[in-house]
């Protein structure tokens, strides 16, 4: 008898603890987050990801986004950080983002010309192809990169080829056979980043051997290639080529733009300098797709600015939001998408100096 009454006192005490432990959490979080939770709740918001996204790409048509997100996910002992690819519509709001590939730690995504396929590479070194008309179906496993995993990635305008950037190997994977007969050949080594003409006849890529970096020009047929700039200390992190052709704009992990204009009539790529541009000053290029736009940072990545590099001129200067600017990606000729350090994303519009909208994931 003595022993069944220790036992429901002890039972009785530790309940009457529980109680006031899950008291206390509950009150704690509400006055933290402003609302009411109970501990259940809490344990499981605890368990979501917290997401900032540090890639973006539009579907050609602007209506959507793909973005690669750094998820921080908390476990018992750490939190373990992978990378997400999710898509985001722009014309639905109501629309959910949806996760492509959630398994998969993803490191770079290219899409196909008529944005009907994503293209993603991973951790692992798979690369994958995803039918962004149906999300919900299996990926396509193409096949393994020859290095490590990709970095940056690119299809070609007729959508026969895949240009893979892998432990500073710029490869072309044959798409046409792919994945039935995997075949792919090496274009450079040593490269930090690239691009691809509009025709994809050329590729242009940042090449350092030694302590010296060019920017190449690489013609994909006969293999033949020319540097376009003197030899420098500093490698790009990322290089871009304007779509009309006429404009190369490079971007080195110091801040420093480097920008080259074509001369038809000489056939020769030629610096080319814009007022006001301070050097080491940017954290982010990119141009506009239908005309010669140059998006910029400066003031530290806290400031951002347009530039109309045919009159050299500055077009625009926009109010900034929260944190650095991290990326930029335009969504339609005069619209662009922007992303911060602080997981802000803004789309902007040329003719506006204040942003038109906020995307949340």
């Amino acid at each position: 008898m003595l022993i069944n009454k220790v036992c429901i006192a002890l039972r009785t005490r530790l309940w009457m603890k529980s109680l006031l432990k899950s008291i206390l959490a509950t009150v704690f979080y509400s006055v933290a987050v402003g609302a009411f939770f109970v501990p259940q709740e809490v344990a499981r918001l605890r368990n979501e990801p917290r997401m900032l996204s540090t890639d973006c790409v539009a579907v050609p048509d602007g209506s959507a986004i793909i973005s690669i997100s750094l998820a921080f996910v908390d476990s018992p002992t750490k939190s373990v950080a992978i990378r997400r690819s999710i898509m985001q519509s722009l014309v639905n709001d109501q629309t959910p983002p949806q996760f492509i590939l959630p398994e998969v730690n993803t490191t770079c995504v290219a899409l196909d010309p008529l944005g009907g396929r994503a293209f993603l590479g991973s951790a692992d070194g798979a690369i994958f192809s995803a039918d962004l008309k149906a999300i919900d179906k299996p990926p396509n496993r193409l096949g393994f990169s020859h290095g490590f995993y990709p970095t940056q990635m690119a299809c070609s305008s007729d959508r026969k080829t895949l240009f893979v950037l892998d432990n500073e190997t710029l490869s072309m994977w044959d798409m046409v056979t792919w994945p039935e007969a995997p075949h792919w050949r090496v274009l450079a080594t040593n490269i930090s980043c690239f691009a691809i003409s509009p025709d994809s006849k050329l590729a242009y890529y940042s090449q350092t051997r030694g302590a010296h970096t060019h920017v190449i020009e690489h013609n994909v047929s006969n293999g033949q290639s020319r540097p376009l700039t003197e030899q420098s200390d500093r490698t790009s992190e990322t290089l871009l080529l304007s779509a009309n052709a006429r404009y190369i704009a490079g971007l080195n992990g110091f801040g420093g733009i480097v920008l080259l204009k074509h001369s038809s009539e000489e056939d020769k790529w030629l610096p080319y300098a814009l007022p006001f541009l301070c050097d080491n000053t940017s954290a982010l290029i990119a141009f506009a797709p239908q005309a010669s736009i140059l998006i910029t940072t400066a003031d530290k990545s806290h400031r951002l600015i347009a530039w109309d590099l045919d009159r050299q001129e500055i077009l625009q200067e926009f109010d900034i939001h929260e944190g650095k600017f991290l990326g930029c990606c335009f969504l339609t000729e005069n619209r662009f998408l922007t992303w911060s350090c602080e997981g802000n994303k803004f789309v902007w519009d040329l003719r506006s100096k204040t942003p038109v909208r906020e995307l949340r994931q």
